[in-house]
């Protein structure tokens, strides 16, 4: 039997297009879907939970307000570590709440138990010597 060789070029051109467009497509669909890209940055910050183990009411019973006070911080510190955040300091601080007449004096508050220094533009976060930042309750 002989094959025109025109009729078997067309025949073997025409088996190729149709085979590598399905297996283009298997190789694509292997990959899947392109990955979500992440809502936030690595290095943006993240809030730490204040933690709050309300040791006020024990202040009259020395040995239970101290270990309170003392599990307190170690929570906050422990947390602090596990999510890569700066560390509380170990002491807590009495410094005037944010909006009193004290508090602009001194250019220094206490918001939502961290204290604060005023700046012409904003705020900034108080640190100690180490790199803890600085607790505080308001006096």
């Amino acid at each position: 039997m002989h094959v025109n060789p025109c009729l078997a070029s067309a025949l073997v051109l025409a088996l190729f297009s149709t085979a590598v467009p399905a297996a283009a497509q298997q190789v694509r669909s292997a990959y899947g879907p392109a990955p979500a890209a992440p809502s936030h940055g690595y290095h943006q910050h993240r809030s730490i939970p204040r933690v709050d183990l309300q040791c006020e009411p024990y202040r009259t019973l020395p040995h239970v307000y101290v270990y309170c006070v003392t599990l307190e911080r170690d929570l906050a510190q422990g947390q602090a570590k596990r999510q890569g955040a700066p560390i509380p300091s170990a002491r807590i601080y009495a410094i005037p709440a944010q909006g009193s007449e004290h508090a602009r004096v001194l250019g220094l508050a206490c918001i939502a138990g961290t204290a604060m220094r005023r700046l012409d533009n904003g705020w900034e976060q108080l640190r100690e010597s180490n790199g803890n930042w600085v607790r505080c309750k308001d006096a």
